[in-house]
């Protein structure tokens, strides 16, 4: 033997294999390893838990707003005109549309649009949802409402309650980042 002795054969037993020592130490280690697998993994069980049960609060994501207003021709109301209401989620390649009708006195109430989405809470991505209401009367077509709403908020469209008057009358114009027909109260 060249170097000394054959380090794979115990020198007190002179059997071959890990000293029990070694053994010991091992299995010491193992066990300890065994432990730590499973407290990282009880942990993870835990935070998934945690994760699904708080996601879907973090999953509420406000599409549309909720929209009130009235719509009036020569400063009269227009009862009965037919507001169609559009979205288009990016994020999941969603489209929806509502309608709904003005009152007598020429007003109308959309309720807000809500989705949920545990990926779309969990992952960076930039939210874009295109907006749309179109007024329906005497034949014609009217873009009421066009916008790119850029996050998830209640309100989050213009900061505020959307509140508008829509006069027929009145050409499309951009007021902020807002396209159409309606004046916002």
């Amino acid at each position: 033997m060249l170097g000394g002795p054959d380090p794979a054969v115990d020198p007190a037993t002179g059997n071959s294999g890990p000293s029990p020592i070694t053994r010991e130490s091992d299995l010491k280690l193992m066990n300890t390893q065994a432990g730590l697998r499973r407290s990282v993994a009880t942990g993870a069980a835990a935070l998934l838990v945690s994760a699904c049960q708080e996601g879907w609060a973090m999953g509420k994501m406000v599409l549309f707003s909720e929209v009130q207003g009235n719509v009036t021709l020569a400063g009269k109301p227009v009862a009965g005109a037919v507001l169609e209401r559009e979205f288009r989620w990016a994020w999941k390649q969603e489209t929806g549309t509502d309608t709904t009708q003005t009152d007598a006195a020429g007003k109308f109430r959309f309720q807000a649009i809500e989705r949920s989405s545990f990926m779309g809470s969990l992952l960076p991505h930039e939210p874009n949802v295109r907006q749309t209401i179109l007024i329906k009367h005497g034949g014609k077509v009217f873009k009421a409402w066009v916008f790119d709403k850029g996050n998830y908020l209640a309100n989050g469209e213009i900061g505020k309650t959307i509140v508008m008057t829509c006069r027929l009358e009145n050409e499309p114009a951009h007021q902020g980042d807002v396209f159409g027909i309606c004046e916002l109260r």
